[in-house]
């Protein structure tokens, strides 16, 4: 059963974006020195992102990419995840939408990024 939704924030994913993702664990490894992480980084044009999803990375197509760890580039162990959309349901206990100014702000941080929209 669908549920009623306030806002959404998304990015459309990519087959670009998907193949990226799903070769992560699998590729060439990456040390877990701070100054390899952020080669690699420099390297896929990808920013290290704490406001979103603290602990996370913007990656070179507009997603955000959480990881167990500082560095998901080559650790088949390692569990990530692709954010491509940031949802805000109705409650329906809510009619008046307190939360929503902070949620409006919330969202422009999802927003601001290229490529995505409400």
């Amino acid at each position: 059963m669908p549920s009623p939704v306030h806002i959404l924030a998304c990015r459309p994913l990519t087959r670009a974006a998907v193949a990226e993702f799903v070769a992560l664990p699998t590729g060439p490894p990456v040390g877990d020195d701070f100054e390899a992480v952020d080669v690699e980084l420099a390297r896929r044009g990808w920013v290290w992102e704490e406001e979103r999803v603290s602990g996370s990375f913007i990656t070179g197509y507009g997603h955000v990419l959480c990881s167990d760890g500082r560095n998901p580039f080559g650790h088949p162990q390692g569990r990530s995840f692709l954010v491509f959309g940031e949802v805000y349901p109705a409650q329906e206990h809510d009619e008046h939408m307190t939360g929503e100014p902070w949620l409006l702000e919330n969202m422009d941080l999802w927003t601001r990024t290229p490529g995505w929209e409400r």
